[in-house]
């Protein structure tokens, strides 16, 4: 009888059981980008620059801001007690160099800069001199002309940069 239930044991515990996989698929969702993304960054931002006001009586100007102005303006302040710190993240693309977030912090405040490109009727450059110039660290105005806004709208988001309209 023992011999009996270990062949048993045995027999059952090198057969081999058919497993049945499924693939699963990730869901859709996980690939679609936040439509509201820059709406919430730009209200993020709003709120710490009003925290900024609130308690060091700074005011940032809200459009045509160059990274550099912002660094003077956020490293003029005069607080022993505050550490300012900014973090720049950089990306290198085939020509070179460029901004992709600028993030300044004192105390428990941050301020970020991004670049941007505004569309306008008057300006006199293209947009590929305007995206130069804001992955260098300024805000710039540009018209497109006969330009595809498709197109444009695709470079712009694959070199990280916000168009407003």
């Amino acid at each position: 009888m023992f011999l009996v239930s270990v062949v048993l044991v045995f027999f059952l515990a090198i057969e081999k059981k058919t497993s049945i996989e499924e693939e699963v698929f990730p869901s859709p969702y996980l690939f679609q980008k936040n439509p509201y993304a820059n709406v919430i960054k730009d209200r993020i931002n709003e709120i710490n620059r009003q925290l900024l006001f609130l308690e060091y009586d700074v005011r940032i100007p809200q459009k045509n801001l160059n990274s550099k102005e912002l660094e003077n303006i956020i490293f003029s302040i005069n607080d022993p007690r505050a550490k300012k710190i900014a973090v720049k993240r950089i990306w290198k693309y085939w020509w070179g160099y460029g901004v992709e977030e600028i993030t300044f912090k004192i105390k428990h405040i941050e301020i970020r800069w991004y670049p941007k490109i505004h569309f306008s009727k008057a300006a006199q450059i293209t947009f590929g001199e305007a995206l130069y110039k804001a992955l260098n660290g300024e805000e710039s105005y540009f018209y497109p002309g006969k330009a595809d806004k498709d197109i444009i709208k695709n470079i712009s988001e694959k070199y990280k940069v916000l168009i407003y309209y």
